[in-house]
């Protein structure tokens, strides 16, 4: 029988006796589906009924202790945490890989830093947002600890990230041709719902990535259209430069590997342009493309009203950390910007992550900050044209990562602060360091299964040997 090169690679022998249960698959799309639609200060009951002046958010439902001092989002990722915890003692896993200690020690370092600077400082709320933070790393040790054991493991989790956020995408698309959903609101994504764009951004460079194996292609196509039109429509700047990034990143470094690449970069050109032909005549694109500008202002262009209000907390946050250059202000600390005042009575969060950073954690957090994505972006390019599930996802999701960072350092404000961030960027770390992510024998061995169907189109072709 002939072999066919690109058929749907065989996973390696035993590989798939380590995919996790079903039932653990269900907790984390159910994880999934909550945090793109059940997201923070939405009411899923009206999320289709705002109105210009009647804004109705509703319970924020993972940021409101409605358990004691615990959110609902707090209390499952401790559950999921603590089972995660239960199947490696039952499987014996007691081995942790060096990537995850040192997230695991740089994390604790950076929260016992700010805690202790927040207390001596006399703060109202010692624990601050980095409680997000460890949210997150909870998250990811979960998945390590049940979906992540393998890389058929990493191909699934790729496959379901990507479902549920186009199923989301696609509910929001539909809702907007009806003249309703987030993306329709004033024009544009809500200030709450930030974390919907990322999601999508982060889907499509999933999705770009995995168009290199034969599987699910149709997934992947779909999770590239139709997150890039969300992120189109969404009319929010920090997502189009984020979407941008990813696509020039596979356009410019991936697509001379592999015209895979330049295929799935060329269905981004089409979504964006379907994306604005379909609504040039009833949306502001002109004034929108003009308000990219950073030093446009509200009297040159009304979709440019945050750009000076962001350069000013920055300026802001950056006397505190003249003030306080070594320890910062601490965690849950406020202060009163001289720039900003007038328009917000007290900050916690600054337009720019190093400097946020710098005030919640002093100057061991920005360092520490800063080489966690040194690392973690050094392994994304190394691995860019790597065999195995894991280095797809390291390229993939590796893109969003590396695009949100370069707009944290400018003018964004870190990732950790709301509580469906922290678990995006933190699943997504996860997957890119699964446990078999050292050893190849253990990953998809694209490369040797390249190897042996050459061998064997090599052995059909030769001809028959002739006795002597």
């Amino acid at each position: 029988m002939n072999v066919r090169a690109g058929v749907r690679p065989a996973a390696a022998g035993g590989e798939r006796e380590h995919v996790a249960g079903i039932h653990w698959w269900i907790i984390v799309a159910a994880f999934l589906l909550t945090a793109v639609y059940f997201h923070s200060k939405v009411d899923p009951g009206t999320r289709f009924a705002f109105k210009q002046g009647d804004l109705n958010y509703g319970p924020s439902w993972f940021q409101v202790e409605q358990f004691g001092p615990f959110t609902p989002a707090e209390l499952f990722t401790f559950a999921f945490a603590y089972l995660g915890l239960v199947r490696r003692l039952a499987h014996r896993r007691y081995n942790i890989s060096t990537r995850a200690l040192y997230f695991t020690v740089t994390i604790a370092a950076v929260v016992m830093m700010g805690t202790l600077v927040g207390l001596s400082s006399n703060t109202q709320s010692p624990i601050g947002d980095w409680r997000s933070l460890v949210v997150g790393a909870l998250f990811a040790f979960g998945l390590w600890s049940t979906v992540l054991t393998s890389q058929e493991g990493v191909f699934r989790f790729a496959a379901l990230f990507v479902a549920v956020v186009s199923w989301y995408g696609l509910d929001q698309l539909f809702a907007y041709a009806r003249g309703g959903g987030e993306i329709a609101f004033y024009g544009r994504t809500p200030d709450s719902n930030h974390a919907t764009l990322e999601y999508m951004v982060a889907a499509v460079g999933i999705s770009l990535a995995f168009l290199r194996t034969r599987r699910l292609r149709l997934l992947w196509c779909t999770g590239i259209l139709v997150g890039t039109i969300v992120v189109v429509l969404g009319f929010r700047r920090y997502a189009w430069v984020e979407i941008g990034v990813v696509f020039a990143m596979f356009a410019l470094f991936a697509a001379r590997r592999d015209k895979r690449y330049l295929v799935g970069s060329l269905g981004v050109v089409l979504a964006t342009a379907l994306a604005i032909a379909f609504s040039w005549s009833s949306l502001q694109w002109s004034e929108r493309l003009a308000s990219l500008n950073p030093f446009a202002s509200k009297y040159d262009n009304a979709l440019a009203a945050t750009n000076a209000s962001h350069l000013d907390d920055i300026n802001d946050g950056w006397d505190q950390v003249q003030a306080h250059p070594i320890t910062g202000l601490g965690v849950g600390i406020t202060y009163v910007g001289q720039r900003t005042a007038r328009w917000k009575g007290d900050a916690g969060m600054v337009h720019n992550g190093p400097i946020e950073l710098w005030i919640k954690f002093g100057v061991l957090g920005v360092l520490l900050y800063l080489l966690a994505y040194f690392v973690v972006i050094r392994d994304i390019w190394r691995r860019r044209f790597g065999s195995r599930y894991s280095d797809l996802m390291a390229w993939g999701a590796g893109s969003f990562i590396i695009a949100n960072f370069l707009i944290t350092v400018s003018i964004y404000a870190w990732p950790f602060a709301v509580w469906e961030k922290s678990v995006l960027v933190f699943m997504l770390v996860a997957a890119m360091y699964p446990s078999s992510w050292r050893e190849p024998e253990k990953g998809l061995p694209m490369s040797i299964r390249k190897q042996r169907i050459a061998e064997q189109q090599a052995a059909e072709r030769a001809p028959e040997a002739v006795p002597a």
